[in-house]
C-alpha cells in the first residue's frame, strides 16, 4: 500500500505544522502543535549574592549546558 506523508510550513507564527498522511483509501490532515518557548527573564544584578540563590543556580546549570553543547559541537 502506497503511503505518502506530506508536512506544510505554519501559516503564522502562533500555529505548528500542517500533515497530511494519504493511502490509495484514505487521507488524514492533523496541525501539530508549536512548541511552548521557555522565557527565561534574565538576572537583575551580575553578582550572584544579589539573586535568589535557586534562581542564580538555574542560571549557571544553563550556562554550563550550553557551553557542554558547543564544546561538543566543536564551537
Amino acid at each position: 500500500m502506497k503511503k505518502i506523508v506530506q508536512v506544510f510550513e505554519p501559516e503564522n507564527s502562533y500555529t505548528g505544522a500542517q500533515v497530511t498522511y494519504s493511502t490509495t483509501k484514505s487521507r488524514k490532515s492533523f496541525s501539530l502543535r508549536r512548541p511552548a518557548q521557555k522565557v527565561i527573564s534574565p538576572p537583575l544584578a551580575v553578582e550572584s549574592f544579589a539573586q535568589d540563590p535557586n534562581q542564580y543556580k538555574r542560571l549557571m546549570d544553563a550556562v554550563a549546558r550550553l557551553s557542554r553543547e558547543q564544546q561538543l559541537q566543536g564551537k
